[in-house]
């Protein structure tokens, strides 16, 4: 896993993931793809949407969902690795 701070995602798509940082454009490849939002709730709805039209799986989890506590979080991050792995 590699976690990318202070990245911007370009494109998901079913093999890789376009990102936007200080060292440029690249395109990682991947099969999932976990994308961590700040502290405070965003609203995904359009990412959500791109994705499934590209028929990607989705799961909205934590704080993306309602702002909470760490033990929702991380119960919701759980369930979603739980749906992924199947």
């Amino acid at each position: 896993m590699v976690m990318m701070p202070k990245t911007r995602c370009l494109e998901i798509t079913p093999n890789s993931v376009k990102v936007e940082n200080a060292d440029g454009v690249q395109t990682l490849e991947a099969d999932t793809v976990i994308y961590a939002l700040g502290m405070r709730s965003v609203d995904i709805s359009a990412l959500k949407e791109a994705a499934e039209t590209k028929g990607l799986k989705t799961w909205v989890i934590g704080d993306a969902i309602a702002p909470g506590k760490v033990d929702q979080a991380t119960r919701s991050g759980y369930l979603a690795g739980i749906e992924v792995g199947k």
